[in-house]
């Protein structure tokens, strides 16, 4: 099932060979999980750690994805410090410095600045207006096959 075309070579993506890569559907089904802002932020993050002539691999990717998502309960400031963090670092590409990351000592330093990086979104919950700032996730036709792709992994790990 074609679902988009790449927006750099402009090849179709097709679902169904992304749900044949377990380590593909697995990201697709953590990313799916997420509010967008932090899911963007995540991608945005884990592509400083691609090599510059080559892809990062879906199984690297699952496991860098899983630690950031394990270094703090609080998802809005992991977002924060995700954002800055890749600005920064982006920012030090353009400026010559093309190396890949290979660890997230960056990321927690910056993490660890941030108050209340510790605590649980509960303890830190966004004021009425960073509520209604925030975008809600909809009923896409790709976010309800990446629902669907999700149950599948479920059901298979049962």
């Amino acid at each position: 099932m074609k679902i988009s075309r790449c927006p750099t070579c402009h090849a179709s993506i097709h679902i169904d060979q992304i749900a044949q890569d377990a380590a593909a559907s697995e990201l697709l089904a953590i990313f799916a999980k997420q509010p967008t802002p932090l899911a963007t932020a995540v991608i945005s993050y884990i592509a400083l750690f691609r090599p510059a002539k080559s892809d990062l691999n879906n199984g690297r990717a699952l496991r860098l994805v899983n630690d950031v998502m394990d270094l703090t309960p609080n998802t809005t400031v992991l977002q924060r410090s995700l954002e800055q963090t890749a600005t920064q670092l982006s920012n030090a590409r353009i400026n010559g410095d093309s190396r890949p990351l290979n660890n997230h000592n960056y990321l927690i330093k910056v993490l660890h600045a941030q108050p209340c990086w510790d605590h649980a979104e509960s303890d830190n919950q966004p004021s009425p207006i960073e509520q209604k700032a925030q975008p809600k996730m909809g009923n896409s036709k790709t976010a309800q096959a990446l629902a669907s792709l999700n149950n599948m992994l479920v059901d298979e790990d049962e």
